[in-house]
């Protein structure tokens, strides 16, 4: 089981991004504790796991939790 924060799909480009980017690398880690929206599944699946299934939380803290055996 993995849990970190997320965004819905790939396509959309979250306010957290382009602050994200904008920031200078020293204020990175200071105003957003160095997150940013990652979508695992994808990584998950390329290094070896099987049954990956992704399931999606909205809210202040968007995230994603990805089940996978290996």
């Amino acid at each position: 089981m993995l849990l970190n924060m997320s965004k819905r799909n790939q396509r959309q480009r979250t306010g957290r991004e382009r602050l994200y980017r904008l920031l200078l690398p020293r204020l990175v880690l200071s105003v957003m504790g160095g997150c940013r929206p990652v979508l695992t599944q994808p990584y998950v699946q390329a290094a070896g796991f099987h049954h990956v299934q992704r399931r999606f939380l909205a809210g202040r803290m968007p995230s994603d939790v990805v089940l996978a055996t290996r």
